[in-house]
């Protein structure tokens, strides 16, 4: 069969959820000798980066597309799989190309304007209705990446309920390497895009009121890119009297992540909405014991080895953090189990699976 997987989201500065998971199949399925097409525009680009490099004498066939423009699925696509012959495009994202006329495959994350009324930020809520019910109605197949994320699918397409199916994302193998060496001063973590539904300031109310209650020295980290929503989190930590001990990283390296989840007491995931929660189950295969919120996807994915909470209860929540910390020891380790449950191996099965589907 002649695939073609759609490598755009690569094209972004930063590896965040969505890029670190397109990767990690990537690279499986290099290791597997898998034949497949990797479509981009712009590809020239990526293959200059060093997460690329590794790939370039494998299996897998990388093809730049001569457009640029943001239609190129529909300009360049369709005449690239005439031409060569595809016989399946995979999409890791919602958009698809609706002219080519192969089957197509959609992945669907999330649908975050169902959870909380701040995603703005993340691109007009409206065009992501219109591709959500654009894929419901043109696509193959769609894979949703938790039981969540296809329920709240269906509850607007329930027509597109036998075309779906899910597929959970992986952690990556690195992350299960980490062992735990407490930092010193001992600190929190909070990971991730920073984006409004991520509710950071949530978190940031809960570690006040949780210093405020106690004489321990503990520290706040972020880490993700440094936006507005970064800016306006540091604002706010000086208004809650607790700009020295939080600390705004930006983004991070793959090493540095590990070495946070290595030293962090625990991994704060304080989101209104999440598809699925990926660095809940990086911190867990590391070892280090996660608070998450009581919304979205994480209850699924967290499946009883975090302790839960509703983070918009500052007080509340600053007692779970206490209490978390006096059972590092038993989160630890039903979190590591957890966390095997998500290998990559098991995800590329299940997807070569679906593909195999298509097959002539």
């Amino acid at each position: 069969m002649r695939l073609a997987i759609d490598v755009s989201p690569l094209n972004r500065e930063y590896v965040t959820g969505v890029e670190r998971t397109l990767l990690q199949l990537l690279n499986c399925l290099a290791e597997r000798d898998f034949k497949a097409q990797l479509v981009a525009p712009c590809l020239p680009m990526l293959l200059k980066q060093d997460r690329f490099k590794h790939l370039l004498n494998s299996s897998l066939i990388f093809t730049p597309l001569n457009c640029s423009n943001w239609l190129w699925r529909e300009r360049a696509v369709p005449k690239f799989c005439q031409d060569s012959g595809i016989q399946l495009w995979h999409s890791h994202v919602q958009a698809i190309p609706l002219r080519a006329s192969c089957p197509k495959i959609a992945t669907m994350h999330e649908l975050s304007w169902l959870d909380s009324k701040d995603v703005a930020d993340e691109g007009s809520i409206i065009k992501r209705k219109l591709f959500a019910k654009i894929v419901a109605r043109c696509a193959d197949k769609i894979i949703c990446v938790s039981d969540y994320t296809r329920n709240n699918f269906l509850l607007e397409n329930p027509k597109a309920t036998d075309k779906t199916c899910v597929i959970h994302h992986s952690v990556d193998e690195m992350f299960f390497q980490t062992r735990q060496t407490p930092g010193t001063p001992p600190f929190f973590l909070c990971v991730g895009r920073p984006l409004k539904r991520k509710a950071y300031a949530n978190a940031l109310r809960a570690f006040a009121k949780f210093k405020s209650d106690s004489s321990n020295l503990q520290h706040l980290y972020f880490a993700g890119e440094h936006n507005q929503q970064m800016v306006a989190l540091e604002q706010l930590a000086k208004e809650l009297n607790i700009g020295s001990a939080v600390s705004f990283l930006g983004h991070v390296s793959d090493q540095d992540l590990l070495d946070l989840y290595a030293q962090a007491d625990l991994l704060l995931m304080p989101s209104e909405s999440e598809g699925f929660g990926i660095p809940a189950l990086e911190a867990m295969a590391s070892g280090c014991p996660v608070v998450s919120n009581n919304c979205g996807a994480l209850q699924e994915v967290c499946a009883g080895a975090a302790m839960i909470c509703d983070f918009s209860d500052a007080a509340n929540t600053a007692t779970v953090f206490s209490r978390a910390q006096g059972e590092k020891t038993a989160l630890s380790e039903h979190g590591l189990v957890n966390a095997r449950q998500y290998t990559v191996a098991k995800t590329v099965d299940r997807l070569i699976s679906t593909w195999e589907e298509f097959s002539a």
